[in-house]
């Protein structure tokens, strides 16, 4: 029975409490096992109140934490975005440094092989020259 059947019930027995003919003999026996009866179901009613209030409060409760939780959640969501966002700003960074050391490798290894053309050319010449200066010798 919940609270509000119960505050029913006392309803009723008071009405019937109240109809009951005072002249009889009988009567205050059977007032006193109607009161008794009220007193019972206003325990009951009482009970269930405290009750309701208890689930009431539960809920509250759990509302509570769960908002709680959700805020939290929202939390770590927006910092896991943007921790990615950094390690994805790092990484764009560190491929930059190793495309630039890679550009400045094949740079350094260009200088390097136009540095031995040249030097293989100078050479070339004075070979060059020096078959020119021995040719003009045996002439």
């Amino acid at each position: 029975m919940n609270e509000k059947e119960a505050q029913e019930v006392i309803i009723n027995l008071r009405k019937r409490r109240e109809s009951i003919d005072t002249s009889s003999s009988d009567s205050s026996v059977i007032i006193t096992t109607i009161e008794n009866e009220i007193a019972t179901e206003e325990k009951v009613a009482e009970e269930q109140k405290k009750k309701k209030e208890e689930v009431t409060n539960e809920i509250i409760v759990s509302r509570t934490k769960i908002e709680k939780d959700e805020r939290e959640v929202k939390i770590a969501v927006e910092e896991a975005k943007e921790a990615e966002k950094k390690s994805q700003e790092i990484s764009i960074v560190q491929e930059t440094k190793v495309l630039k050391t890679q550009g400045e490798k094949i740079q350094k290894e260009a200088a390097t092989k136009r540095l031995e053309q040249a030097k293989m050319r100078k050479d070339e010449m004075e070979e060059e020259e020096k078959t020119e200066e021995l040719i003009e010798k045996d002439q």
